[in-house]
């Protein structure tokens, strides 16, 4: 699917929401959910928790200029209704 579907606007705590050992702790359980589920094999799970777990542990300031940098899309490219 090409097209974006919902557009969020969040308070500048987000970032600093969303780490720290239990939000690493909420992501394993989650990767252990998805295994159980039959959605996810051993070695994605692992992977993801490799990919996501540095960035839950990192401080709030480079989880910000993480997401600033390469999840979030600029205005300029939201649809004019949505600006």
């Amino acid at each position: 699917m090409n097209e974006i579907l919902v557009y969020a606007r969040c308070g500048n705590g987000m970032q600093s929401r969303r780490g720290g050992l239990a939000y690493l702790k909420g992501e394993i359980e989650f990767q252990s959910f998805l295994r159980k589920m039959g959605l996810l094999n051993a070695s994605g799970s692992l992977l993801n928790i490799l990919m996501r777990g540095p960035i839950r542990l990192a401080p709030g300031s480079v989880r910000s200029l993480c997401y600033n940098l390469f999840l979030r899309t600029s205005p300029a490219a939201m649809p004019r209704t949505l600006q």
